[in-house]
């Protein structure tokens, strides 16, 4: 052996072993993760199990975060609980709490194992350092149900007891020449994401926020559904650029619910949902490619109106939420009247109309509307006889409905016809390019612990 190659094999073992046990050593290795059948009885030995008649996490007392999962489902909904204050806060017990129906686990439609595994899967995928065996892991079986029906009301999920850590402390975060080093790497993953996906599309993005750079304290909630894969980054690519004047103070990327069918969907409660703030890029890149990655590429409609309301809720102190989104519809426009604040759509790919879902959004809450061609401010206060132009397009303002609408239907048939062949084509176009492999989460990979790192940690 060449003494570099040797050389390189000793720093890699190095780094590993630092990986392992230079710090908190993994409780749950990969294997184990996916292989759950096969080391079953390994898995139920490294939980402590015990049996209650029902947990209610709202009446336990102490600093605890419930992270809800549902019946029989693996995949975290309220994530954000934890993330938003993870930092400052260290988790000594967590709880797995399911319901014990039916009471022989040999009869449960999901197999126990399996759902075990992918729930701690989800969990690492939320926050990496809650794999450690210095934390206490029990699991809670409740036996106060006799039917399906009743088990489906319990609470079904994670129950993480903290601790403040002391004040003025955080946890171990990187130095600033680290942040730097961190910040142009993601600035080169960004790159070579647009280098894979073929384009940025139009620079609506670019040209909105550079005309519009009296903003403050802003949220930008990005749509990251497949259609928009050329205009996500664009967010990104445009605050990186600016970072020296930027007022942008945390991002939000949502893909309508990660993986789930859309059967699945409840309104307020989709889920696929990304937070991060914009104080450490690294971060914010690592989000943006949990968001790209755990997607499917995008359903019609999507859950718009949920993300900012979870941006509002975990940036209290922020001033302006930002909408980047196109023409596809959203399913769930009746939650606009909870936003209670201003909301500035950015309308992308507006080539063949204007949805006027996202006109009545910006109106609801008296924001403002934007294209690639202008700025709509206060627009409702310039209608003629009723009707409002914008960019060619004719509205009417229904008093009774209290929103606007297409002054002749055929244009808003038209706009949902092309929108949804322009929402094909983009698909398709997206599955010719290389980035798309890594829109989905990789099931051809082999069981083993190198593959759970790179699920986990990118």
């Amino acid at each position: 052996m060449k003494w570099r190659q040797f050389r390189k094999l000793i720093i890699t073992s190095i780094g590993v072993f630092t990986f392992f046990f230079g710090f908190s050593q993994p409780k749950f290795d990969g294997d184990l993760l996916d292989n759950p059948k096969q080391f079953a009885p390994q898995l139920e030995k490294l939980f402590k199990t015990y049996e209650t008649r029902k947990v209610d996490p709202r009446k336990i007392k102490g600093k605890v975060v419930y992270l809800t999962n549902g019946y029989a489902q693996s995949k975290i909904v309220d994530g954000e609980k934890w993330t938003s204050i993870r930092e400052t806060n260290e988790v000594k017990k967590i709880d797995i709490v399911y319901t014990k129906y039916p009471k022989d686990k040999e009869f449960w439609l999901t197999n126990y194992h399996e759902l075990l595994a992918n729930r701690l899967k989800e969990l690492f995928r939320l926050d990496p350092d809650l794999n450690d065996k210095n934390i206490q892991w029990n699991i809670a079986l409740q036996t106060q149900c006799e039917s399906n029906e009743e088990a489906k009301k319990m609470f079904h999920g994670f129950i993480l007891h903290y601790e403040p850590l002391p004040k003025g402390k955080k946890k171990k975060t990187e130095e600033p020449e680290e942040q730097v080093n961190s910040a142009m790497s993601g600035y080169t993953t960004l790159k070579r994401y647009v280098k894979y996906a073929g384009s940025l599309g139009d620079s609506c993005v670019f040209k909105v926020l550079d005309r519009n750079n009296n903003w403050k304290d802003v949220v930008i909630v990005t749509d990251f559904s497949g259609s928009m894969y050329t205009y996500a980054p664009q967010v990104l690519l445009w605050h990186y650029e600016h970072i020296d004047k930027s007022n942008v103070k945390a991002f939000c990327f949502f893909n309508d619910g990660d993986s789930k069918y859309d059967n699945e969907k409840i309104i307020g409660q989709t889920g696929g949902i990304y937070f991060a703030k914009a104080d450490n890029m690294a971060k914010v890149v690592r989000m943006y490619n949990s968001s790209m990655r755990n997607g499917m590429g995008g359903d019609i409609p999507e859950n718009d109106i949920e993300a900012l309301l979870k941006s509002k809720e975990l940036f209290s102190e922020l001033k302006e939420l930002v909408l980047v989104a196109d023409n596809s519809p959203y399913r769930d426009y009746e939650l606009i009247p909870k936003l209670n604040i201003p909301v500035r759509v950015i309308l992308v790919d507006a080539v063949w109309g204007i949805n006027p879902q996202y006109l009545n959004l910006a109106y609801k809450t008296k924001g403002s509307f934007h294209t690639l061609k202008g700025d709509y401010i206060e627009f409702w206060k310039n209608l003629k006889d009723d009707i409002l132009e914008i960019e060619g397009q004719q509205f009417k303002y229904d008093a009774g409905r209290d929103e606007f609408i297409c002054k002749d239907i055929r244009d808003c048939e038209y706009l949902d016809q092309k929108t949804l062949e322009q929402e094909t084509k983009t698909l398709e176009d997206l599955k010719s390019k290389p980035i798309y492999k890594r829109m989905h989460k990789d099931k051809s990979e082999k069981p083993g612990i190198w593959s759970f790192l790179k699920r986990v940690f990118g």
